[in-house]
């Protein structure tokens, strides 16, 4: 277990290694203004032999790697891209809760690394910071490029027949999701216990340990209410970014009801059209009798579509209340290809309950309604549609024209790169130390402008 974090804990923060006794170090390649260090890459190093044998000439790869990482970066300063603190710091928090849900606690992290969580956020910011810049600037080359379905079916009719990607059985799969409506008087008491809160607030008391103490909201709760920088384009409720948006330094909103229950906030600081809030959030709890009507209605639903009295399509617009699947009519997407077709031996990865609730249906068929909760940890139920199914097959253009395109795409998106980089190398400073003069993964960077 301990090898498989160490593992981890170098993939993700790079700089982990600064906690391990210094070696004789120096600077192995200068790309413009960045230095590379031997250090930099013995790391790297480190990190792909706890996972298997390595090949002779692997840290020639591993310093092609980092000097791809640099001219992107040193690309992503000239152009003024810039990555935000709070962009960094979410990073920071995605990345240590990661490692908490595999070590158990908090506690258990920092014994591991030997350091306080503040002190290992601030010990890998600036690594974490270099790799968001620079996945930024990729995105930047790689996000403009488009691909026309000529291109794609030359991309095809290139390929050998006998080099065909075989693909595995797909599913194809909608959804309706009911959830329950809360009762009032389900409502009212939630309503009554923050509006209790924000009379104390104004009385006096600390409005961070009263978060601490009792919002319900389990991402801000543990820093006293305290929410990530925010501003008018970021994608939080819109009730609540337009009252903390209004509100005065230190002012404390009223109660507001947005999409996920009661809050009070109170804004800490303001930076142009940015802001700085703590908030209170009470959810209004579900009665047995509020999930019973919503079952019994899924049940209803389920029936109507079983008796084809109503479509599929009907059906999503009249019952679903899950606005992602709603846009495409009921259809749920695969994120990694944009359409609705899942292989059917990584479904359980995408979603662990699908392959069990659609084994025991044939195209067309639809699910008893069951059980739900949502990724933000709401209640519903839930009906599967299993619209198509495809066998195991060789690539077709016609049956597989999306998931051809996406490869496509790819393809053209690595050669534009490759472009861009081969004219980017051309036009900047870069020495390497002649200890990797044997490399010939290198020999493309060593040209002086």
């Amino acid at each position: 277990m301990k090898r498989i974090i160490f593992i981890y804990l170098l993939l993700m923060f790079p700089g982990i290694l600064s906690a391990q006794p210094k070696v004789i170090d120096k600077v192995v390649a200068v790309i413009a203004d960045k230095a590379i260090l031997r250090s930099d890459v013995e790391t790297q190093k480190l990190r792909l032999e706890q996972e298997g044998d390595l090949p002779d000439d692997v840290r020639c790869y591993i310093l092609n790697e980092l000097l791809t990482q640099k001219l992107m970066l040193n690309q992503a300063e000239i152009d003024s891209i810039e990555v935000m603190d709070d962009e960094v710091e979410s990073e920071l928090d995605r990345r240590i809760r990661y490692f908490v849900s595999m070590l158990g606690s908090e506690a258990k992290l920092e014994e591991y690394y030997q350091k306080s969580i503040p002190e290992m956020k601030e010990d890998f910011r600036p690594d974490v910071k270099e790799q968001l810049l620079a996945q930024r600037m990729q995105s930047e080359i790689t996000d403009k490029v488009t691909i026309s379905p000529a291109e794609v079916k030359k991309y095809f009719k290139q390929i050998p027949s006998d080099s065909l990607p075989y693909f595995n059985a797909q599913v194809q799969l909608g959804e309706i999701i009911i959830y329950p409506k809360v009762g009032k008087l389900q409502k009212q008491m939630a309503l009554d216990k923050i509006t209790e809160l924000r009379n104390r607030i104004i009385k006096g008391e600390d409005f961070g340990l009263l978060a601490y103490l009792y919002s319900e909201d389990p991402g801000s709760a543990k820093q006293k209410g305290e929410l990530p920088e925010f501003g008018r384009d970021d994608p939080y409720d819109p009730v609540f970014k337009g009252t903390a948006l209004k509100l005065q330094t230190g002012e404390v909103s009223e109660v507001i009801e947005s999409a996920f229950g009661y809050h009070i906030i109170q804004l800490i600081d303001r930076k142009g059209n940015r802001v700085k809030v703590r908030h209170i959030l009470i959810i209004p709890k579900l009665s047995d009798n509020d999930l019973k009507a919503a079952a019994s209605l899924a049940d209803s639903v389920q029936q109507l579509l079983n008796n084809h009295i109503i479509s599929f399509d009907v059906a999503v617009k009249r019952y679903s209340q899950d606005d992602n699947t709603k846009q495409n009519m009921g259809m749920i997407i695969n994120a990694q290809t944009g359409d609705s077709w899942f292989d059917l031996d990584q479904l359980g990865a995408f979603d662990r309950d699908l392959p069990f609730i659609i084994d025991t249906l044939n195209k067309g068929d639809y699910s008893p309604a069951k059980p739900y909760v949502d990724a933000s940890g709401k209640n519903g139920y839930r009906i599967i549609y299993l619209k198509g199914e495809k066998a195991p097959h060789k690539a077709n253009i016609n049956t597989d024209y999306s998931r051809i395109q996406a490869n496509a795409l790819e393809y053209k998106k690595k050669n534009a790169m490759e472009a861009w980089m081969n004219s980017r190398i051309k036009k900047t400073y870069i020495k390497i130390d002649p200890e990797f003069d044997s490399c010939d993964v290198l020999q493309r960077w060593n040209q002086l402008p």
